[in-house]
């Protein structure tokens, strides 16, 4: 467990709460939800603290949030690990938001105008092949790629591969914290685990080497340092030499949003088709975006 933390009860699902040793000198063992352990996974009695400036307010544990605080006094009166809902703001085209820190600071800050959707991960592998000058395919839905779904034998689920480089037969799967063995939001770790071991085996069946590059990078800091170890680490290695990337322009460009992109884009003279050639996005994904952009004065 993290910190060397220990859970003293049996876990059930995400959302029920099990006895964890925090290894904490003051408080005893504590319940806590798998859920909220991910969003913040100190002791639930220390967290419960007053805020102390300099120690454990946002501003000192994580000041790449004050950029998104609407009220930036917010960043000493709450700590980053705080379930308090407040109000955000995009510093891109300055929506408001109400949520708490600690989402913020586990999922990253989503604004509901401008955000695009489209993971970190995936941002920093499609940023990575551009580099390459590699012609490759995104989100892509194959005909063969369809499968009972483990819930409903009547049902059927249609897969759905991150990256696909056509003429060396490789799709690229950027497996992240949901997922991939772990729970999602709308799935269990068994289910999950089963759609990636079904999309592995319609892609072999049908050419494809599938290559997953561990993105679960959790809590760590640098998340650019992990991925890019993964991928240099990967096979991926073997039909193309990542060692020439700019990693740190990769991830300058992952933090950048789609959407803003095709703004800019629109207002240098380009139409949705042409946006469409340089954004991984569908025609009528980007003219929604343009339609947002128009209601919004941007």
């Amino acid at each position: 467990a993290k910190n060397n933390h220990v859970n003293l009860t049996p876990y059930t699902d995400n959302h029920s709460k099990v006895l964890i040793d925090f290894k904490c000198k003051i408080h005893k063992p504590d319940y806590k939800s798998v859920v909220d352990y991910k969003l913040d996974c100190g002791c639930p009695n220390c967290s419960k603290r007053v805020v102390t400036i300099g120690i454990n307010d946002m501003a000192t544990t994580a000041p790449e949030m004050i950029k998104y605080l609407h009220n930036k006094d917010d960043a000493f009166l709450y700590s980053k690990g705080s379930t308090k809902k407040i109000l955000f703001e995009c510093p891109n085209c300055h929506t408001l938001k109400t949520d708490s820190p600690a989402n913020v600071n586990y999922f990253g800050f989503s604004c509901p105008s401008c955000s695009d959707g489209i993971s970190y991960p995936n941002k920093f592998m499609y940023h990575c092949l551009k580099q390459l000058n590699i012609k490759f395919d995104v989100e892509k839905q194959f005909e063969w790629c369809k499968f009972p779904n483990i819930k409903n034998k009547n049902a059927t689920n249609v897969g759905r591969y991150d990256f696909v480089i056509p003429n060396k037969k490789i799709i690229i799967e950027m497996d992240g914290g949901l997922g991939h063995g772990n729970d999602s939001l709308d799935r269990t770790s068994k289910e999950n685990l089963y759609i990636d071991a079904m999309k592995d085996k319609l892609a072999l069946e049908n050419g494809y080497n599938v290559i997953r590059i561990d993105c679960d990078y959790g809590k760590l800091s640098n998340r650019k340092q992990f991925i890019m170890k993964n991928i240099l680490s990967s096979k991926l290695n073997q039909y193309y030499d990542f060692n020439i990337v700019d990693f740190d322009k990769a991830d300058f460009d992952s933090q950048q949003s789609f959407v803003l992109k095709i703004w800019m884009l629109y207002n240098e003279g380009m139409d949705a088709t042409e946006i469409s050639k340089q954004i991984p996005l569908s025609v009528t994904s980007i003219s929604n975006h343009l339609k947002n952009g128009n209601d919004l004065g941007v």
